[in-house]
């Protein structure tokens, strides 16, 4: 019985998926957001779960920036697209991302700011 468990809990720390960095796994695009009537800061982090190369599942929270609804819409709307035209490695793989958006100067920078580990 101590054998079957001890087996059992290699086998499940060995299919684990953990995050990494987003650089060796994926070629994220900047987000592309349309002209907003907002300005300001805001920074979000997705983390993005990938199969067989592809993203397929995101999920993303709010860092920093009081943010109006239409916007963060927009904002998070255009993370999922960049995050899911993204080009992954093969295999299973989580990584997290930071969006910084600037609205505050003349021209509007939304890129990818960093990666890390959660």
């Amino acid at each position: 019985m101590n054998t079957f468990l001890t087996g059992l809990a290699a086998m499940l720390l060995a299919t684990c998926v953990q995050a990494q960095q987003a650089a060796p796994i994926c070629e994220v695009p900047p987000p592309k957001v349309p002209g907003l009537e907002w300005q300001g800061q805001a920074a979000y982090l997705a983390t993005a779960q990938v199969k067989g190369g592809r993203v397929v599942a995101v999920q993303i929270s709010g860092l920093k920036g009081v943010v109006e609804r239409r916007p963060q819409r927009a904002m998070v709307m255009a993370i999922e697209q960049a995050l899911r035209q993204a080009s992954c490695q093969p295999g299973e793989h989580v990584f997290t991302q930071r969006f910084d958006f600037d609205s505050r100067s003349t021209v509007d920078k939304a890129a990818p700011a960093s990666s890390g580990v959660s």
